[in-house]
């Protein structure tokens, strides 16, 4: 190691040096990887992650299968700020919500006249936004808690995937008047003045000279926000979640081994084979899968020692512990 041949009354509390050494460890720690990584297929995870600023990040991780054919997971880094709500801050009225919004809990949360002037306040892209944002997650948190649990449910997650498409297809097809009314209702339960839905929106610095648009503000809010932060969220769900992935992580489960392989089916991993892998199995392999099958299911599922297996890396880890996955 570089530091077993520094000085050993050095401190090295300067923040460059400290940097340096940080970066020391980290090609030590990747080139490691590297080595035991050597010509293995590997994938890259990517999944969202907190530091102790309570900001979210995107951890990178690698998964690869070593030369004991163990499936093996190595850390990498984080990467760039993250939030649930990324693709809807991409409209720019819900962008402005949330970089207000802290601020506001923030100045308002330690003063109770504070807390007054606030309910004096007629923000109705505010409000509009609020109640908007609280729909949208509230559709997709079943999705988001069940692509972040440990084990994974994978034929139920996609099954959310597909329903959580549908739901904000319906609202945004559907549900406009309905959505309406709740904000018109809200309003009116806080004495917040709404404005004349018809009239032509405004903005800037509401001069006419600057005004380029003929819609009303209805029209603005409708299609122009409502429609367009759940336009977003589609895109991310079509753009992560595409039919072949879906059938891709559905056909997965067939080589779960949890629940006693409840999830085993001889079909789907034909398909899975068919669809996705063609090219790495020979007819050869083909002609003799179905017995290798056969043996495997009197063979592994009645073996004690595989009981206990829940995940496809346990249960590859065993099969190379037994000796198992040599026949």
């Amino acid at each position: 190691m570089i530091l077993d041949k520094a000085s050993k009354n050095a401190n090295y509390t300067s923040p460059s040096i400290q940097h340096e050494i940080l970066k020391i460890i980290v090609y030590l720690v990747r080139s490691k990887i590297r080595d035991e990584v050597g010509d293995a297929k590997f994938c890259f995870l990517a999944d969202e992650a907190i530091d102790e600023s309570n900001s979210s990040k995107m951890a990178i991780v690698l998964r690869y299968v070593d030369c004991d054919v163990f499936v093996r997971e190595r850390f990498l880094k984080l990467l760039l700020q993250l939030t649930l709500v990324v693709a809807a801050k991409e409209v720019l009225d819900v962008w402005l919500l949330f970089s207000k919004l802290s601020s506001i809990v923030n100045f308002v949360g330690s003063s109770s006249k504070r807390h007054s002037q606030l309910k004096s306040i007629r923000e109705d892209d505010f409000i509009f936004i609020l109640l908007l944002m609280h729909r949208v997650l509230e559709t997709s948190d079943m999705l988001c808690h069940a692509l972040q649990r440990k084990n994974q449910d994978i034929l139920n997650a996609m099954s959310l995937v597909t329903t959580s498409k549908l739901l904000f297809q319906k609202m945004r097809d559907d549900e406009w008047e309905d959505f309406l009314w709740s904000v018109n209702n809200f309003c009116d339960s806080h004495d917040i003045v709404v404005p004349d839905l018809t009239d032509r929106y405004v903005e800037g610095t509401k001069r006419s000279c600057q005004q380029k648009n003929h819609f009303t503000v209805e029209e603005y809010y409708h299609f122009h926000v409502f429609n367009v932060v759940i336009d977003k969220k589609l895109m991310k769900l079509n753009t992560h979640f595409t039919e072949q992935s879906i059938e891709l992580l559905t056909l997965y489960e067939a080589l779960n081994p949890s629940d006693g392989f409840k999830s085993f089916s001889d079909s789907a991993i034909y398909s899975l084979i068919d669809k996705f892998y063609p090219n790495d199995f020979s007819k050869d392999n083909m002609k003799y899968l179905k017995t290798q099958l056969d043996h495997y299911k009197l063979d592994v599922f009645e073996d004690p020692k595989f009981k206990d297996v829940d995940s496809l890396p346990k249960l590859c880890r065993l099969l190379v512990e037994t000796k198992k996955s040599r026949i």
